[in-house]
This record gives structure tokens, C-alpha cells and sequence, in this order.
């Protein structure tokens, strides 16, 4: 897929997912060291 589709697809300034955390990296967060980056990919689609 071009550039020009992701800049497109992800351009939005709306919520697209929501602003809640996902429920399972809410879950596990006493686990994930404090300050951590986790990437959830795959949230889902438009």
C-alpha cells in the first residue's frame, strides 16, 4: 500500500478506536514495568 493510503487512513483527528485503554493492557498493567511502551496492533478496523 502506498503513503499516501496510510497518511490518508490515518490522518483522522476523531477517536477512531475510542479513548479507553485496551481491556487487556489495562488488565496486565500491574505486570508492565512503569514507563513502558507497548504497541497494540491489530486494534481493529473502520
Amino acid at each position: 500500500m502506498s503513503k499516501e493510503h496510510w497518511d490518508k487512513s490515518f490522518s483522522d483527528k476523531d477517536f477512531v478506536y475510542g479513548e479507553k485503554e485496551n481491556q487487556f493492557i489495562h488488565d496486565m498493567s500491574e505486570i508492565i514495568p512503569a514507563h513502558s511502551k507497548v504497541g497494540c496492533f491489530a486494534e481493529g478496523g473502520r
